[in-house]
């Protein structure tokens, strides 16, 4: 199976394989923004919403930042952030559907620096641009 098979219920995926046609997770090596945010879903009912602005690196010379949209989240947990751009060495998206999870899904973490975990029902990669931090 292709990673583009394992992530194709990521709304937006494809941005990312424009950028990169061996896209990894793994070359998501910072944290530059996180936002919070209680909102109303489709039918009406509160829920949850975190936006992370993450730096993809395919070299030292060449970034990206991503807007990525993480909704239904729950079990939020956040560690060690303040006054710089988090380094990331270890982010992983599972999709826990094979494991007979429905509700969440997917379970979002920093398993190397253990900065940030969450889980959440659908992801969307809202915008990728070229890095003007580096």
């Amino acid at each position: 199976m292709t990673s583009i098979n394992i992530y194709s219920n990521i709304i937006g995926i494809d941005k990312l394989y424009n950028i990169d046609h061996e896209f990894d997770w793994n070359k998501i090596s910072g944290l530059f923004s996180i936002k919070y945010d209680i909102i109303f879903n489709n039918f009406f009912e509160q829920s949850s919403q975190v936006v992370l602005g993450l730096i993809y690196s395919l070299s030292i010379t060449q970034s990206y930042e991503l807007k990525v949209i993480f909704s239904d989240v729950c079990n939020f947990r956040l560690n060690n952030i303040g006054n710089q751009l988090i380094q990331i060495s270890g982010f992983e998206i599972q999709d826990k559907i094979k494991d007979g999870w429905l509700n969440p899904r997917f379970l979002v973490n920093d398993y190397e620096g253990d900065i940030f975990s969450f889980l959440c029902n659908s992801i969307e990669i809202s915008s990728v641009e070229k890095s003007t931090l580096f």
